[in-house]
């Protein structure tokens, strides 16, 4: 089993593992550097050895992995695994602290350290980002659009059956004029990222021929986990493009179907408070966050 321990690559991205997770603790700038660098390399001859993958682990995602080994292989194999969530910056630096032997002794001591890392989300964030610097998936896929606008690229949004992929991009449109935007609706998922029903897999296919015939720069996947991740798995070496990203509900912050979090929440990074206020429905998915990821990271460390 892979211990929870910053290791370097040989391109010297720092990595991270949590609950066996693999966590990328690059900075924005440094993350967005490396996309673009892929980008110009694939766009020169559209080769499938510049080709890339990002995902976006948070707290849940990784709960998730912990239990489902396919995920978990498909995160730790990505190009990029950029960590989504203040949960994981805390998780890395309590798994930084020195074990406890006595295991009596632990069940005490470690509650204690995560409500230390927990205060120092307010107190020394600068700590937390030494520990794992955190980089919210909406805010890289903002990114990236801006920087094919600039080049003029094309993109490709997938989304749900409820269109959230074509609202997002009327939005973007608005903003980002030169990138080139096409945006599908997928039929309903299995959690294996698989169409439900016979016609569903031939509009996959379908809606496969045509995003090879825009082959685009880059591809986002907004299904939800783990469904968007498998999916990207299975499809990956079927579809032309340079890059594909998984973001979850990112379209709908960018169609204004979910409200933003106000900017006190996002400074001290309490956007789960926000969640549980507007999405009352998404309760289980939100303390699977917290408090059921802290739990589920002292139990691991106690066990290893």
């Amino acid at each position: 089993m892979k211990k929870t321990a910053k290791v370097r690559s040989k391109t010297d991205r720092k990595y991270v593992y949590i609950l066996g997770t693999r966590c990328d603790s690059t900075s924005y700038s440094q993350v967005l550097r490396g996309i673009y660098a892929r980008l110009i390399s694939w766009n020169r001859n559209k080769s499938k050895i510049h080709k890339f993958n990002i995902v976006t682990p948070n707290p849940e995602i990784v709960t998730e992995a912990y239990f489902n080994a396919e995920l978990k292989r498909i995160i730790n194999k990505s190009t990029f695994s950029v960590p989504d969530g203040i949960g994981l910056a805390q998780a890395s630096c309590f798994m930084d602290f020195p074990k406890v032997k006595i295991k009596s002794l632990a069940f005490g001591v470690y509650p204690v350290e995560w409500i230390y890392v927990s205060f120092l989300t307010w107190l020394m964030p600068q700590k937390l980002r030494q520990a794992l610097n955190i980089t919210k998936g909406r805010t890289l896929f903002s990114g990236i659009v801006s920087l094919c606008n600039k080049k003029s690229w094309k993109v490709v949004l997938l989304g749900d059956e409820k269109e959230s992929a074509q609202k997002a991009k009327d939005v973007l449109e608005r903003s980002f004029k030169k990138v080139d935007i096409s945006a599908f609706s997928f039929p309903n998922l299995d959690r294996s990222g698989v169409p439900v029903s016979e016609s569903g897999k031939g509009e996959e296919k379908q809606i496969l021929e045509k995003i090879n015939k825009i082959s685009p720069h880059m591809v986002f996947i907004g299904f939800g986990a783990p469904k968007q991740e498998m999916w990207l798995k299975r499809n990956f070496a079927k579809v032309t493009c340079g890059g594909m990203m998984t973001l979850g509900g990112t379209f709908d912050y960018v169609s204004g179907k979910a409200k933003l979090p106000p900017k006190v929440f996002t400074h001290l990074n309490l956007e789960w408070v926000w969640r549980m206020i507007t999405q009352p429905f998404r309760i289980k998915r939100i303390l699977t966050a917290f408090p059921g990821f802290p739990i589920r990271v002292i139990k691991y460390k106690l066990s290893n």
